[in-house]
């Protein structure tokens, strides 16, 4: 599509689309599809305005943690591991890993629940 955006349905028209179980669906499994990162790509937008200049670094916490269990994953060795300059293997640096974990996962609920408030 070249030139201007076009104009938006009547505001009626709008909730119809907005609403429709159809769309939704088709909505939702187009995400399914998406890996991790690209997912966390679609809301960072969203977490970086919620939550003005600590979005960025939560957003970029959630993509280490997801970068660590992607190794983990592979089986990389885990006395290379670091996070935070911690390496993973040592009590400090697990219990660093799985403290900042628990605060992301309260970072997203809360995000969700803004989405979820917004419908």
């Amino acid at each position: 599509m070249s030139g201007p955006i076009p104009i938006m349905s009547r505001e009626d028209k709008k909730k119809e689309i907005i609403f429709n179980d159809g769309i939704r669906s088709k909505l939702h499994k187009n995400i399914e599809r998406l890996n991790f990162i690209k997912k966390v790509d679609l809301i960072r937008p969203l977490a970086e305005a919620l939550w003005d200049k600590d979005g960025k670094e939560i957003i970029d916490e959630i993509s280490d943690i997801n970068e660590i269990r992607n190794k983990l994953f592979h089986r990389l060795t885990i006395k290379e591991l670091k996070f935070k300059n911690k390496l993973i293997n040592t009590e400090d640096g697990i219990e660093e890993f799985f403290q900042v974990a628990q605060q992301k996962l309260g970072h997203l609920d809360h995000l969700i629940e803004f989405i979820e408030t917004k419908k």
